[in-house]
């Protein structure tokens, strides 16, 4: 099958070729004029015809040597049989020269002598073959052009059935986003209430040390220690989160902007990873949550039974 795009050039190549040669039969024209040769067949001889007629010519001056605008004697040499109709001619021919013949009575009569130079046949038959190749070409390159017209309606379809695909996993990173900022900023305020909680109690058994008193400062110490841990890792995690979602709406920029199936293709895996990493952060920030939850309870229980 021939490659989209080299039609054009093989008619351009075709059609420069076709001026080259349509430009030498032009030259040859004007070195031996073209009339149109109609009349009445007199006489067939091997090779010519006689005709009693006209010779018009075919370029502007209508005053050229070998113009016959009254009946008269014509020879034609190698005559177009398709321009032989019963017994009248008519065909486009060169003229070649003016001779003398006699009549019935003896007279000598000018006669017109018109035919085919081979050079200009062989030129006119190069000149029709280029001219089917154009054509035949011309025609590929149509039937060419609705294929791929064809083509390019069934991939539209497909890319927007692909960003519609895509739009949805986008939709539900948005939504996973939501959740994971609810989530982030319940554990901060478990986080806050938490140190907040350990400090009071810290500061309550600093007051009044005993054995129990100790011990349990002991684990405050240790639960404050880890908060503090805990409050270095969320900020990170938290830091990781938002450049999570800066890419994930630069990847729905790209996508927004997305022309082809192999653009779409490498943006759905990435966004497939950004939906993943949304809900690890969620769920790190659930546990989070729920960690905190006991400890607050734990000390909260102590409180009141020191109370």
């Amino acid at each position: 099958m021939q490659k989209e795009g080299c039609f054009a050039k093989d008619i351009a190549t075709i059609k420069k070729e076709y001026d080259k040669v349509a430009k030498k039969i032009k030259q040859f024209d004007n070195d031996h004029p073209l009339f149109m040769i109609t009349g009445k067949i007199k006489n067939r001889e091997d090779g010519s015809i006689q005709v009693w007629g006209l010779a018009i010519p075919r370029n502007d001056n209508q005053n050229i040597f070998g113009a016959v605008w009254n009946d008269s004697n014509i020879i034609i040499e190698n005559p177009n049989q398709n321009g032989i109709l019963i017994d009248h001619y008519q065909g486009e021919h060169n003229f070649f020269r003016k001779q003398y013949g006699e009549n019935i009575f003896g007279s000598s009569v000018p006669v017109w002598v018109y035919g085919d130079e081979p050079e200009r046949l062989k030129l006119q038959n190069l000149l029709s073959k280029l001219k089917g190749k154009i054509e035949k070409y011309r025609q590929a390159e149509l039937e060419q052009g609705k294929g791929k017209e064809v083509r390019l309606t069934v991939e539209r379809k497909r890319l927007e059935q692909e960003k519609i695909k895509i739009g949805s996993s986008i939709e539900e990173i948005k939504q996973e986003i939501v959740k994971c900022k609810e989530s982030s900023e319940l554990a901060r305020l478990h986080l806050k209430d938490s140190l907040r909680i350990v400090q009071e109690m810290l500061k309550t058994t600093q007051e009044s040390p005993g054995q129990t008193e100790s011990q349990l400062t002991e684990s405050l110490k240790k639960f404050q220690k880890l908060l503090a841990q805990e409050k270095l890792e969320f900020e990170k995690n938290w830091e990781e989160f938002e450049q999570t979602e800066v890419k994930m709406k630069q990847s729905r920029e790209k996508l927004e902007q997305a022309n082809s199936r192999e653009e779409l293709e490498n943006a759905e895996p990435r966004l497939k990873e950004l939906l993943e990493k949304m809900k690890q952060y969620r769920e790190g920030f659930e546990i989070k949550i729920k960690n905190l939850k006991e400890g607050k309870e734990f000390f909260m229980n102590c409180r009141l039974e020191k109370g």
